[in-house]
């Protein structure tokens, strides 16, 4: 609208009207394959048989969901990765904010040597063989704790916390030390109130982290009652059968239905609380890396 009142058409050029349409198409050929999964978990195995491709099925039925609820191993996973998930998380964030803390601290006078050491394990590593050896012998075979312990710190999430100190001004443990705080006060008083961002924003990348994780348990831990969600889920979608376990049900078992029905079930968690820390993400990434 110019001062006079009068509204001008903004104008719609040929490439605006085709990247609507190019991002529109784009969309919709990433949302399928979830919608036709979903589809496939909730129709009969007849109906699928005769409607390889769904789109508006007219028969529907939770058959598989009801399968998947009321496994025992399925349920078993969830408890194990929920755990894995709480447990994991609190112990990567304590020893990642710790450790991002002090290397962000200019009086520390190692902290040059100790970053260098870190940055080294991100291009170089001592190998596969070396790796599991080294976790057999300290007792990790079929240890729950061999889904905590060995990934308890990593590099990338460490060099955005201490980016993230570094950047906040010194004024700030200058006035508390004033006051007479040390470092544990000013750290809990002071800056964990101001890493909220970037706290947050690590949180989500250890648990999703954890809550997809399932090569290290491959590895570990051969008893099915020891194995977290991912495993399970693993286990029934490379199957032949989709099985999880005894059929609560007197009916043939749906292979491809219990497929996806275990997919959505263990997707639905990380959906849910996703949404409520994505703002995180942006602000913590960027000024986790605007000072080295």
């Amino acid at each position: 609208m110019n001062k006079n009142g009068v509204k001008h058409k903004k104008k719609v050029y040929g490439f605006d009207v085709f990247l609507v349409i190019f991002f529109v198409f784009y969309s919709l050929i990433m949302i399928f394959p979830f919608y036709n999964a979903f589809i496939v978990s909730i129709v009969p195995e007849s109906y699928y048989v005769n409607n390889p491709i769904l789109l508006f099925p007219k028969e529907l039925t939770f058959d598989s969901y009801r399968e998947v609820i009321q496994a025992d191993l399925i349920w078993n996973a969830y408890a194990i990765t929920v755990l894995e998930v709480i447990l994991g998380t609190a112990c990567n964030i304590i020893v990642t904010i710790s450790a991002g803390y002090v290397l962000s601290r200019k009086k520390f006078p190692l902290r040059n040597l100790f970053m260098n050491i870190i940055l080294f394990t991100m291009f170089f590593g001592g190998g596969f063989i070396p790796w599991y050896r080294l976790l057999i012998s300290m007792g990790f075979k079929n240890n729950f704790l061999v889904l905590i312990i060995p990934g308890i710190l990593d590099t990338y999430n460490l060099l955005l916390a201490r980016n993230y100190f570094a950047s906040l001004p010194d004024e700030f443990e200058e006035s508390a030390k004033i006051d007479g705080a040390n470092e544990i006060v000013i750290l809990f008083k002071i800056y964990l109130q101001l890493a909220l961002p970037i706290i947050a924003t690590i949180s989500l990348f250890y648990a999703v982290g954890h809550w997809n994780s399932w090569y290290t348990a491959m590895l570990f831990l051969d008893k099915a009652e020891f194995q977290p969600l991912p495993l399970m889920l693993r286990r029934i979608v490379i199957g032949n059968t989709g099985s999880i376990g005894a059929s609560p049900m007197d009916r043939p078992i749906f292979s491809d239905g219990i497929k996806m029905a275990s997919i959505f079930f263990t997707m639905a968690p990380i959906m849910m609380v996703y949404p409520f820390i994505q703002r995180y993400f942006v602000k913590g990434i960027l000024i986790g890396a605007l000072k080295g």
